[in-house]
């Protein structure tokens, strides 16, 4: 260990024992549906037969209350009855997740025993343990279970190893384990299974994140995974301490021992073992082992039962680095996959030189050349051009996803900042907008032309440009959360800008019209920006990295509260627009008409900013089980917005017509056209304009060949070739090796 690490200074660490959390406790329980695991494709079944077999537990946190018995109130009883069944629920949840990450395991060829070594050296014991004979370095027993290890360690262990020596599999076989105690002992806690490769984004205490997380993987509402967190009903596998970004993996280590002071419950660590020991801060928890590389004298035994292996055996006694890398259960599977089908491997001299970068590499041209792996996404791999764009499309992906801290995927998930140059994320915002005025845009202007038709007003079309225009500014910025002054202003200009041309048409006025456009603008504009602001404030401090990001609206949830809010602060603004199409509209179609033009603008204002900020978007608020799930949840709520939004606008605008031309067929035509003006800009900000920024993407980073149109598509066969595993609507990597060998190559 590295000298600076501090050494304990004689004060006990002492974790308090939370009482039990009353089964009544606050947070609101809304049930989920769970998501789909069965998507594990990979063709390898794979397990390592380790030290994590099933075996005992002795858990249980439960405390009580001496001297008193609570009996549960009736509410109490309901919660403990629902609790229950949503632990049951959530137990099948992590078992199958556990199931399908385990199925796309690269560990299939060989199966061997790993060995373990306590090494307290690692970790910062608590003061009773220093110094007793248990504290020293020594190996574990052969064929100790590590489920075991955790119980002895008071719950809390460190696991550590080189990269790809089987820790994570490790990881997984104990989850499987707890899983299987807790589903037996209704005391015992449920664990989940977390990467800490996303705790670097936002850096939250570790509860919250492991929150977000929690319902992020397995459905786990957030006010549930809370109760269940400070209650110490929930064991959390802590995977990739190593894939946290190296400037924040001590602020990671502080977290985890913060949490570990005020909650007990229990929590397992992973970390590579040169990327933990160099950090100036220890875990504080009772137990640290270190995997072992594999014994060669049992490799070779094993591998020499193959027939079909007998060159890689003859490859170990004669190349060092071949035998240095067979130690790890990574490299002797993948070497072991590509001696049997293969022809890479035709004598000894074959593996001169030989190194864990060109073994992965080997083993992915080796995959996706092999035509009995591919399944009905076979398309993508039919010629030699095709097989070197694909594996320039992963890796690609894969430099994403280590840039962004991500140890899965989904297509949801893409985003403009995917796109290489700002150049071409300009060109995807520009192509974006132009979609936007194209169905907002044309529309207005066309409803504005029937209006001011029916008035005998002129300037129908410049007030339709106009408002089509601001229209289609406004949903578009708004839906890229673009807000404050610089929202504002661009919204106050353009509307500010029209209705001074249409005071100028309609009026003839020269500076009256200015004054009109520079004060109906900045209301307008600042209206916009202020009401923006307000609805920012939900992200809190995380508000500037939701700005022009793809989020789609998986459910929609209606509050009368946000919508009766929304309409009396933009009342004024409504107010004023109304009163200001009211005194251009007098002077050439009377006094009736104007009422009826200057009431439909202000009912138009609050009934469309009411039912816009009145359903609140939600994105995955169920687990997703199928990729593009998400996409198809937005679209089908942008429909049924939009027909609401359409039918609003088409009922008020007939009203207009009923009143001031009396004529069906106008009135018809005017409902028609109002219809599809009111159905663009509401289906659009609600989920709509995700769907169109989401093909958008897909169709520059095709231009540009940086992925494929047919993205999930692109996945499965990556899923098909064992390049990638899927647990429903997510994809991982086969292996974080072979994530960091896609993201080296040169694209």
């Amino acid at each position: 260990m590295s000298s600076k690490r501090p050494t304990n200074d004689g004060k006990a660490s002492v974790r308090p024992c939370d009482a039990q959390q009353d089964a009544a406790s606050q947070g609101d329980l809304t049930e989920e549906h769970p998501h789909d695991t069965s998507g594990g494709a990979s063709q390898l079944n794979i397990n390592i037969i380790s030290n994590s077999t099933i075996g005992s537990f002795a858990s249980g946190h439960n405390t009580s209350v001496v001297g008193s018995v609570r009996t549960p109130s009736l509410s109490g009883q309901i919660h403990q009855r629902s609790d229950s069944k949503l632990r049951r629920r959530i137990l099948q949840e992590v078992k199958q997740y556990v199931h399908g990450m385990r199925a796309g395991s690269l560990y299939s060829m060989v199966r061997l025993d790993l060995g373990l070594v306590n090494s307290p050296g690692d970790i910062e014991l608590p003061l009773f343990r220093r110094g007793r004979a248990d504290s020293e370095v020594h190996p574990i027993a052969p064929g100790t279970r590590i489920i075991q290890l955790l119980s002895r360690a008071n719950d809390s262990l460190l696991i550590l190893g080189e990269p790809g020596s089987g820790k994570t599999t490790i990881l997984f076989e104990l989850c499987q384990d707890l899983v299987e105690r807790a589903i037996s002992h209704e005391d015992s806690p449920i664990p989940i299974y977390l990467n800490l490769s996303s705790w670097s984004k936002e850096r939250k205490p570790l509860s919250y994140w492991a929150i977000d997380e929690a319902w992020e993987v397995y459905g786990i509402t957030k006010p549930l995974a809370k109760r269940w967190l400070e209650s110490g009903q929930l064991a959390l596998l802590l995977d990739g301490l190593d894939e946290v970004s190296a400037q924040f993996r001590e602020d990671c280590i502080g977290e985890i021992n913060e949490y570990r002071k005020n909650v007990e419950s229990p929590v397992i660590v992973c970390s590579r073992t040169h990327d933990y020991r160099p950090l100036s801060v220890a875990l504080r928890c009772h137990e640290a082992v270190v995997v072992q590389p594999l014994d060669i004298i049992h490799v070779i035994q094993t591998l020499s039962t193959k027939a079909d292996l007998a060159i890689l055996v003859r490859a170990i006694d004669a190349v060092p680095s071949v035998k240095a890398m067979v130690q790890l259960p990574i490299f002797l599977n993948v070497i072991a996959i590509t001696c049997i089908s293969s022809s890479v491997w035709s004598s000894d001299k074959d593996f001169d030189g030989l190194t864990e970068d060109s073994v992965l590499g080997i083993y992915v041209q080796h995959m996706i050349a092999d035509d009995s792996r591919r399944g009905p996404h076979r398309f993508f791999l039919l010629d030699s051009s095709g097989r070197s764009r694909f594996v320039r499309w992963l890796s690609i992906l894969a430099k994403i996803m280590l840039r962004d801290g991500q140890s899965s995927i989904s297509a949801e998930q893409m985003q403009p900042d995917w796109l290489p140059t700002m150049l071409l994320r300009s060109l995807f915002h520009v192509l974006v907008l132009a979609i936007v005025v194209l169905f907002i845009g044309v529309p207005v202007y066309a409803l504005s032309t029937v209006v001011f038709g029916w008035l005998g007003l002129p300037g129908g079309k410049v007030v339709g440009l106009g408002l089509g225009l601001t229209g289609s500014l406004i949903v578009w910025l708004a839906s890229n959360k673009f807000f404050g002054v610089g929202g504002g202003a661009a919204i106050g200009a353009v509307f500010g800008i029209s209705i001074a041309a249409a005071a100028v048409v309609m009026l003839n006025w020269s500076t009256g019209a200015v004054v009109v456009g520079v004060v109906v603008g900045f209301l307008v504009g600042y209206t916009y920006g202020v009401m923006g602001n307000h609805a920012l404030r939900e992200y809190g401090e995380h508000a500037d990295a939701v700005r022009f990001k793809i989020r789609m609206a998986d459910r929609m949830q209606w509050s009368w509260t946000d919508a009766r809010s929304a309409a009396l602060k933009v009342m004024p603004a409504a107010a004023m627009a109304g009163l200001i199409f009211l005194g251009i509209s007098i002077p050439s179609a009377g006094l009736r008409n104007g009422l009826a033009i200057g009431i439909t603008v202000f009912l138009v204002g609050v009934c469309a900013l009411g039912l816009a900020r009145g359903h609140r978007r939600y994105e995955e608020v169920e687990e997703r089980r199928t990729p593009n799930q998400g996409l198809w949840r937005s679209g089908k709520n942008a429909l049924l917005i939009s027909f609401y939004s359409g039918a609003i606008m088409a009922l008020l605008v007939s009203v207009m017509g009923i009143v001031v031309v009396r004529d069906p067929v106008d009135v018809l035509m005017g409902f028609v056209v109002a219809y599809i003006a009111g159905a663009m800009p509401g289906g659009l900000y609600v989920g709509g304009l995700a769907c169109v920024q989401h093909f958008v993407l897909r169709l520059v980073l095709w231009m540009v060949d940086y992925g494929p149109v047919r993205y999930s598509d692109f996945m499965n066969c990556a899923v098909d070739c064992v390049l990638m595993r899927r647990v429903g609507a997510r994809y991982y990597f086969v292996h974080r090796m072979v994530l960091e060998h896609l993201a080296r190559q040169p694209i």
